[in-house]
């Protein structure tokens, strides 16, 4: 099992970004972290790995496929399921 609690340069490693990025994050309160005393600062793996996955944007294919079968089934334009044609999905 994995360490829990990273410190500022395990948890800067761990997520490709500098020591001085993640302070500043930790002063907008942009990431999860927890405050063991004044001056020590420790960062829990899962509630970082569970930041990552709600921050991470879709790309504009997937916004756009999933806007496009939102407003089709709204619309009543089918049902919204999903058909394969020449490498493209379609909206049934």
């Amino acid at each position: 099992m994995g360490k829990r609690l990273l410190n500022i340069s395990e948890a800067a490693e761990y997520l490709g970004v500098a020591e001085k990025t993640l302070y500043h994050w930790v002063s907008q309160r942009k990431i999860p972290f927890v405050k063991l005393s004044h001056k020590v600062l420790r960062f829990d793996a899962g509630k970082i790995d569970k930041w990552v996955e709600e921050n991470t944007v879709d790309t504009v294919y997937a916004v756009d496929f999933m806007g496009e079968k939102v407003y089709n089934m709204i619309k009543g334009k089918g049902n919204g399921s999903i058909q394969k044609q020449e490498g493209r999905c379609l909206l049934d």
